[in-house]
């Protein structure tokens, strides 16, 4: 039997301090695929299953794939990325808020309309709540924002306060997983693993390494200890893999030295027996934090209430995408979503050279 290869996984797309960021265009660049198929079609058309279908369709026939997933709703899909033999396809939700065209009409980039597969009559006659339906959901996205807008205000006073009274001692910690004599050509990259919207914050697991050494802290210290863990492995010429941080993508959640296989990571739930824990608590001077401790307390408490009353907009958009979803989904055809998703799936394997 063929070796099943797991996907990868990742987001492309957040829901941060900024608002709505896409890392599309970057992921999904044409010029690195032979075919990029983009699905069109309202919520509750298919798009998700169809992605899904198609991974695992060609999970036994592919050298690798990737499932992106959607950063309002985890159990969706944003895209899929299939490699075989040198060949690399992508198929990607189209649709607001990505709102993707093709660069290279037909040449790269296929449009996959699923609309020919709705009844237009009975969407007609719901074109009222559609409509209403529709700007609720902005507006409860758009509330979630101004939200997140003024949380970012106030962690900005947070680091302030933090950078201040933070003394680095890293190198200790790097010191004795560095492997010096090992130094391969540097590179970074970066891969988004964590989502935040109506569910809270949500981690896709990060990768299996040699070593994990989980962080932790107070009042975000986890985030001066990894600037001054990627400074260190820049002046080094170390290679790594950065975990951004969902809220402000130029902070970071977790590092990964791939040279010597050694993940940093902040602690999600309750690490192994044999796990190490590094407290960036320590490096903060305790004097300093003793004076200022009263102010970050308030700050961080209203930083929370500001994250917790954007989540509870994000469910309220994503009760208002149910809503739509019920509408669109009892108006499909899925006999015509069916043969979609079969001639789609003919078309990839021509594509990628996959014989039946």
């Amino acid at each position: 039997m063929a070796e099943i290869i797991k996907p990868s996984e990742c987001f492309a797309a957040t829901n941060g301090f900024d608002g709505f960021k896409s890392f599309f265009n970057e992921i999904f660049n044409p010029k690195n695929f032979d075919a990029i198929y983009i699905l069109k079609g309202g919520p509750g058309t298919g798009k998700s299953s169809i992605m899904r279908y198609i991974e695992s369709s060609l999970s036994l026939r592919c050298d690798r794939s990737s499932l992106i997933y959607c950063s309002s709703d985890v159990k969706s899909l944003d895209g899929i990325i299939i490699e075989c033999d040198e060949k690399k396809i992508a198929v990607i939700d189209g649709t607001a808020p990505h709102m993707t065209d093709p660069k290279y009409p037909g040449a790269i980039e296929k449009i996959v309309n699923l609309g020919d597969a709705w009844c237009d009559t009975s969407l007609k006659a719901q074109r009222e709540r559609v409509i209403k339906l529709s700007e609720l959901k902005q507006r409860a996205y758009d509330s979630a924002y101004k939200y997140l807008n003024i949380a970012k205000s106030i962690d900005k006073n947070i680091e302030s306060i933090t950078e201040r009274i933070f003394t680095p001692a890293v190198n200790d910690v790097l010191e004795s997983v560095i492997d010096t004599a090992n130094i391969e050509e540097y590179k970074q990259s970066s891969k988004l693993i964590e989502a935040f919207g109506a569910g809270g914050f949500y981690r896709l697991k990060a990768p299996e390494c040699r070593m994990t050494q989980y962080v932790v802290g107070v009042y975000g210290t986890e985030r001066l200890f990894y600037k001054c863990i990627l400074s260190e492995l820049s002046k080094r010429g170390i290679s790594y893999e950065r975990y951004p941080s969902v809220l402000n993508t130029d902070d970071s959640i977790g590092i990964m030295l791939t040279n010597t296989q050694v993940l940093f990571i902040n602690l999600n739930g309750t690490p192994t027996e044999e796990s190490k824990i590094i407290d960036t608590s320590r490096f903060l001077n305790q004097t300093e934090l003793t004076k200022e401790k009263n102010r970050l307390e308030f700050l961080w408490r209203e930083r929370e209430i500001m994250l917790w009353n954007s989540v509870s907009e994000f469910k309220n958009a994503a009760n208002y995408h149910f809503e739509l979803e019920k509408i669109y989904t009892a108006t499909m055809n899925f006999a015509k979503i069916d043969k979609i998703k079969e001639k789609l799936l003919l078309n990839i394997k021509k594509t990628l050279n996959i014989k039946d």
